[in-house]
């Protein structure tokens, strides 16, 4: 069976005669695939196979990951021996791990099924940066998947609640880390030495000017650690392509923006920033056309709970005037742990808020007496009046 499997794998990559000349250093080569994906598992397989055959050499590691949960399904030291420099040896020598790593692409993959193909690019790249025992090697890392962030806290999730994308500004990547889960600070080496390969494979299909705000997001990130993005790319075969050249330069990110406060913002065309002849040469700035600085507090009895207060800007008019704010908190009531979102208030620009009154069904939703809820309303956090 090993045999046969093993066959067929020399067979995929069958156009490589010999390794392509190998580094005088050892680097570790890291594959991450979502826990489910739509797409074709066999594709997947010829890829990781791809990487193993044409680059990976004595001295090297090879690792597959599963990149919703961070856990590494299977890794390949391989000797620093010339002998596994040929191609079959390397495969006999390794044909369990082999095996393991089919197995797990051919069990994650679901053509033509709603998976969203989603990582946690948080949970992965920091993990990257901690765990590292070889920090002075090179780690060419490819992932593929979607490049969205759900967060614990739906407040920064790149999917909002509801269901538009919205990225971190430039300022939540550089705030204090207690402030935004995006925050690099104390992170200045973290990814040294890391080259970031990231596939966009999965759902939902981005339009070019959310692939652009992504893009900025992740490479941004990425260099404030010591690290690159070195591919940005929606083909699968270009990405890995890229990989095996280990290509190592940064990939366009447009300028940093500093004029946002630490907030996610939904990306909007601005016209002013496009050259005056019209070129399109991938260094256009995007700007929101509304954003939203979210504050949260205790609530003063119920433990755990955390009370919400959003604030929606214009750019042209933060801080100094806000369009509109809404106070909630979500309460985990089932034991299903379904997330249930209570309304607490409302408030517009020079008004009182306005407070919500819940009826009986929503408070026993949420889990909640009507006492509790209304001991909520002391910490929402609503701009001055007039603001």
């Amino acid at each position: 069976m090993k045999s046969s499997h093993i066959r067929n794998l020399l067979g995929t990559v069958a156009m490589v005669s010999m390794l392509a000349s190998t580094p005088a250093f050892s680097t570790e080569y890291r594959l991450v695939w979502p826990e489910r994906y739509a797409g074709d598992g066999e594709a997947l397989n010829t890829a990781a196979w791809q990487v193993f055959a044409n680059i990976v050499g004595p001295g090297d590691t090879f690792s597959v990951w599963d990149g919703t949960n961070n856990k590494r399904i299977a890794k390949i030291a391989v000797p620093d021996d010339e002998r596994y420099a040929v191609l079959k040896r390397k495969m006999r020598k390794f044909a369990r791990e082999i095996a393991q790593i089919g197995a797990f692409l051919k069990d994650r993959a679901s053509p033509g099924s709603s998976a969203s193909g989603s990582l946690d690019l948080l949970l992965v790249l920091r993990g990257l940066g901690d765990n590292r025992i070889e920090a002075n090697e090179d780690i060419h890392v490819l992932l593929i998947g979607a490049p969205l962030q759900v967060t614990r806290d739906p407040a920064w999730s790149m999917i909002s609640e509801d269901g538009e994308l919205q990225v971190p500004t430039d300022a939540a990547m550089f705030s204090r880390a207690y402030r935004t889960p995006y925050s690099v600070e104390g992170r200045a080496n973290a990814l040294a030495r890391s080259f970031v390969h990231m596939c966009t494979l999965g759902r939902p299909k981005l339009d070019r000017l959310q692939d652009m705000a992504l893009r900025h997001v992740w490479g941004r990130w990425t260099a404030a650690q010591g690290g690159t993005l070195a591919t940005w790319a929606d083909d699968l075969s270009v990405c890995v392509e890229r990989l095996t050249a280990r290509v190592t330069q940064p990939v366009e990110t447009g300028a940093p923006d500093s004029s946002l406060p630490p907030a996610m913002v939904r990306p909007a065309w601005n016209a002013s920033e496009h050259d005056d002849d019209g070129e399109d040469n991938g260094t256009e700035r995007v700007q929101p056309d509304v954003f939203n600085v979210f504050f949260k507090a205790v609530h003063p009895r119920m433990r755990g709970l955390i009370v919400y207060t959003g604030v929606e800007y214009a750019p042209a008019n933060y801080p100094a005037r806000y369009n509109n704010a809404w106070c909630y908190f979500n309460s985990a009531a089932g034991r299903d742990g379904v997330q249930v979102r209570v309304n607490v208030g409302d408030m517009e620009p020079g008004d009182e808020p306005v407070w919500h009154t819940p009826s009986k069904r929503e408070l026993e939703a949420a889990g909640v007496s009507r006492e509790d809820f209304a001991l909520a309303r002391s910490v929402c956090r609503f701009p001055a009046h007039g603001g």
